[in-house]
């Protein structure tokens, strides 16, 4: 406890939260004292009529019916339980698990949540034995979430996938017949482009969460304008695949969905796949598997012009979707039939045919400015050191380097092109799904931390930090308690933890084995004392911002029970859903967290206030550590 000599109050006005020891005597105060220590601490503007919880209780039921298909080197998904997090944890390394339980594929369980209430959508999330993630964003409110397709507006059904001409020479292979361009001389292109009909899908456009998912994705992988060469060729999958997918063992469509454009030459672009049986080129050095691989048919998949939309072209957009077709080896022929089930283990790669206007804006100077770009290194050799595209800098020294970046999150993987020359790779981004192994990463979320700042006497200095308590769901029925810090020098007890024998109705300096008139962990000059943590069963309907109220602290010394503040009391209490660094001592809440005052104001803004503490006025040994039993 911090005691306050009532006949200096309205000096204190003219200081900042500053405090000596002992400045209060007498257990019971006027409201209107209560009002006058608030101003003098806190500034007059501080509004003491609002709430002062900072969460939103939910409820949601969420069915684990995604997709279980083979994942790159991982083995398939196998369902261990459900979660709801914070945020998308492919880019958001702040994202933290609110609520989780076992759960099996196809399963839909109920959990409960606590929101912070500066979040309006959250993540369900199901996750593997093996700590793979699939997520899905719903809006706070939301009482379901399944993870099954949405519903495809309209689909063009082809029966048979047919190759619809008997091809023509690609634009590497005629660089190589005029023998113009030395660099292409020596080289073994011989392949052909083939027109193809396939199915095809109008698909919903992605809603605002989706956008922004997709956004963050690509902008966390292949961020725009900065050069990603070396990044997306150090990945795992760049290394030990040589940028293909491969078809999975279970016979399924492969759908090619564009979701990205950031190229200004978006309308004379289109999009080419090929395939192969690595049985083929085993044992060929690089040279023998270029010479194979450049003389495959490369057959249409889709303009890219018909995708996006040509007034906005550099946007996120889902559109339409495309099924891959399998025409056996060989060369085809005018109307060769294929099938949509790949055989297995096959290698698919991706070829992007760019026409790049000259200064003059002249597309007719075909072929000086086109290419065919190539997902596989190998076959780039020619296109890196080739007029305008050289500037990219692709191909020095020898270098093979890829056109494309593939990447994967959520279990969808990517492909982003670079068309040109400033190496961001994502001008036409696009997702391949079904029949191929997915980009799968492991991931360890932590758990959301809740802290409770209580001051122990009716007028406070709002350092908040004479008694600390911070909490974390373990799971549906499990939450573990911390003793944090106490800057109390009054007897004062932990109340309401029910469960707790570490905590409940103990003393805290007696909990840390420290004198009365001693701080813990408030003064960053101290040593620190390691938490006192303990676990409690609560019932599966249990949320923090229903029953975190339980919890409140008893000052023996004044006989007063101190519990969390609610509307037209002043902050002697709050409960913070982040593992929160409170302030020092002698250090108000306002001067370490600038932002206090404006969500004091108006309970609207500056949810997050919590979040920007000032350097040097915020206790940061406090971290909470717990490692469940």
């Amino acid at each position: 406890m911090k005691k306050f000599v009532l006949f200096s109050i309205c000096a204190l006005a003219l200081a900042s939260c500053t405090k000596d020891k002992d400045l209060f005597e007498g257990d019971v105060v006027s409201q209107s004292q209560v009002e006058e220590n608030v101003k003098a601490m806190l500034g007059a503007d501080f509004n003491m009529n609002q709430p002062y919880d900072m969460l939103t209780a939910g409820e949601v039921a969420i069915t684990a019916n995604i997709d279980a298909s083979t994942g790159y080197n991982k083995g398939n998904f196998e369902v261990a339980k459900v979660q709801i997090l914070t945020g998308n944890p492919f880019y958001d390394k702040n994202a933290v698990v609110l609520n989780e339980t076992s759960a099996a594929l196809g399963q839909t369980v109920t959990l409960n949540f606590d929101a912070p209430n500066e979040l309006d959508y959250l993540y369900a999330a199901v996750v593997s034995k093996d700590n793979r993630y699939r997520v899905k964003p719903f809006a706070v409110g939301d009482s379901k979430v399944t993870f099954g397709q949405e519903t495809r507006a309209t689909r063009a059904a082809v029966a048979q996938p047919m190759v619809t001409d008997a091809g023509v020479v690609s634009n590497n292979a005629y660089m190589k017949d005029t023998l113009k361009y030395s660099q292409w001389k020596n080289s073994y292109w011989a392949d052909k482009l083939y027109d193809t009909e396939l199915t095809s899908e109008d698909l919903t456009d992605f809603n605002a969460a989706e956008k922004k998912d997709v956004n963050a994705i690509i902008d966390k992988f292949t961020p725009e304008k900065i050069d990603n060469r070396t990044t997306i060729q150090q990945t795992e999958f760049y290394v030990n695949t040589a940028n293909y997918f491969t078809t999975t063992q279970t016979a399924r469509p492969i759908k090619v969905t564009p979701v990205h454009s950031g190229a200004s030459i978006i309308e004379t672009e289109k999009m080419y796949y090929f395939y192969y049986d690595p049985k083929d080129v085993e044992g060929m050095n690089d040279e023998q598997r270029a010479e194979f691989l450049q003389k495959l048919p490369k057959y249409h998949l889709l303009d890219c012009k018909d995708t996006y939309d040509k007034v906005n072209w550099q946007a996120t957009k889902r559109a339409h979707s495309y099924t891959l077709a399998y025409f056996g080896k060989g060369e085809p022929t005018e109307g060769t039939t294929g099938q949509y089930d790949f055989p297995s283990g096959l290698k698919i790669g991706f070829m992007l045919y760019a026409i790049y206007p000259n200064n003059n804006n002249d597309l007719a100077s075909y072929p000086r400015y086109t290419v065919n770009l190539y997902t596989d290194s190998l076959l780039n050799s020619e296109v890196n050191l080739y007029d305008k595209w050289s500037t990219a800098g692709m191909g020095k020294n020898g270098r093979k380097e890829s056109r494309a970046a593939i990447f994967g999150a959520n279990g969808t993987n990517y492909v982003g092109f670079e068309d040109w020359n400033d190496n961001d790779f994502n001008d036409v981004v696009f997702a391949v799904e079904g029949g191929v192994e997915i980009i799968d990463e492991n991931q360890l979320l932590d758990k959301n931390v809740y802290s409770y700042a209580f001051e122990d006497t009716q007028l406070g200095d709002y350092d908040l930090n004479d008694v600390v308590i911070k909490a974390q769901r373990l799971d549906v029925t499990r939450v573990v308690y911390s003793l944090e810090a106490t800057g109390a020098q009054d007897e004062v007890y932990i109340k309401g933890l029910t469960g707790s024998s570490k905590l409940n109705d103990k003393e805290v300096h007696a909990i840390f084995g420290v004198p009365q008139e001693q701080f813990v962990n408030t003064r960053m000059g101290d040593t620190h004392i390691p938490a006192v943590y303990d676990t409690v069963t609560v019932s599966k309907d249990f949320t923090f911002a229903k029953n975190g109220n339980n919890i409140y602290i008893y000052n023996k010394t004044k006989n007063l029970n101190v519990k969390l503040a609610t509307t037209g009391q002043d902050p002697h209490g709050i409960l913070i859903p982040c593992d929160w660094q409170y302030p020092q001592e002698k250090i108000c809440v306002k001067d370490a967290f600038l932002q206090f005052n404006a969500w004091g104001r108006n309970r609207i803004d500056k949810l997050d206030w919590y979040k920007y503490p000032e350097a040097g006025r915020v206790y940061t040994l406090s971290v909470f550590k717990h490692t469940a039993e």
